[in-house]
């Protein structure tokens, strides 16, 4: 397949018009009210009360994938090793130890920051402050966004 840049096109294809390419990950919105948590029938998800991150106990997970259905944002997988429910849960355990979300170190191009959007001197709150933001899929009512909120 050839690639084709932003405003190029190959020669002789006349029939495209302008092509441009978006991404848009399909990261856990960590939301304050999350129907995965709701419909989960073993409590296997869950949101954590010091922090408020919404994560799945493997361990009690039996795989039923009521999770996936409910989450709008279609966030959650399956492990096909495992056969349980997983999403992303701000890497849990680099964050419990200081160290940032493995998404946010190998961003190069810095798409992706972790701070405390409570604190309005970290990066996230000015970039908030100062930049139009957008809620995904607002009229779900699951308020994505800062587990703690």
């Amino acid at each position: 397949m050839e690639y084709i840049e932003k405003g190029h096109l190959p020669q002789g294809d006349r029939n495209v018009r302008h092509v441009t390419r978006n991404f848009l990950p399909r990261l856990c919105n960590q939301c304050s009210a999350p129907p995965c948590v709701t419909v989960c029938p073993t409590g296997a998800t869950y949101k954590r009360k010091e922090d408020g991150i919404v994560t799945v106990d493997a361990e009690i997970c039996i795989g039923c994938k009521y999770c996936l259905q409910a989450c709008p944002y279609d966030a959650r997988f399956i492990n096909p090793r495992t056969g349980t429910a997983e999403k992303c849960d701000f890497c849990l355990h680099r964050v419990q130890n200081g160290i940032a979300p493995a998404c946010v170190n190998t961003c190069q191009g810095r798409a992706h920051i972790f701070s405390d959007l409570h604190d309005p001197d970290s990066e996230v709150a000015r970039l908030i402050a100062t930049e139009p933001v957008t809620v995904l899929r607002h009229e779900m009512g699951t308020r994505p966004g800062h587990p703690s909120v």
